[in-house]
């Protein structure tokens, strides 16, 4: 997927179809902070960097343990 990413900050369209995912969701996640991005104007602008951090935790499950604890045998 990486290689949809260009080697710009990606407008709400070109987000949406690099990360497969709605305009109007690409906007209410930068707006909620879960998508690295910005509001220019009327334009939603996502950071090429904060694309590549969402491809990187697709797929990743949340953990439920503790982030210093072994998981359990």
């Amino acid at each position: 997927m990486r290689r949809r990413i260009p080697q710009h900050d990606l407008t709400a369209a070109e987000a949406s179809d690099a990360l497969g995912l709605s305009i109007p969701r690409i906007r209410e996640m930068v707006e909620t902070g879960q998508l690295d991005g910005r509001r220019v104007g009327k334009v939603t602008m996502v950071h090429r960097k904060g694309a590549l951090a969402y491809i990187d935790t697709i797929g990743t499950p949340p953990t439920t343990e503790p982030a210093n604890t072994p998981p359990a045998a």
